[in-house]
């Protein structure tokens, strides 16, 4: 689904008009036309503009699959990776290569 039928979409779902969401953009309702037309592309203000107003991620607006989301333990994992020196990062590192050649 294209950017302009994304669009298209979320105003049918909440029941409003063009004419509506281009005066709370405050931009003109031809230049929204010409967005849902696929005529022309926003300029990353009114993509994010859009993108709040309707509360939806601006990936979403343009057909980018959605970002996966790490789990508690990879972040726990990266937060305390991030606090080691570089000798001790090196060192986890050969560590997680061992275990990893251990396991085949």
């Amino acid at each position: 689904m294209n950017f302009g039928s994304k669009i298209k979409e979320l105003l049918d779902e909440r029941n409003m008009t063009q004419k509506q969401l281009a005066e709370e953009l405050n931009i003109g309702v031809t230049t929204l036309g010409n967005y849902i037309r696929g005529i022309r592309e926003p300029d990353y203000n009114i993509l994010c503009k859009i993108a709040l107003y309707f509360g939806v991620s601006t990936d979403m607006l343009l057909g980018l699959p959605p970002a996966q989301r790490s789990s508690s333990q990879e972040t726990a994992i990266l937060e305390r990776f991030q606090l080691l020196t570089a000798r001790d990062r090196a060192l986890l590192l050969d560590i997680a290569d061992c275990m990893l050649r251990n396991e085949k």
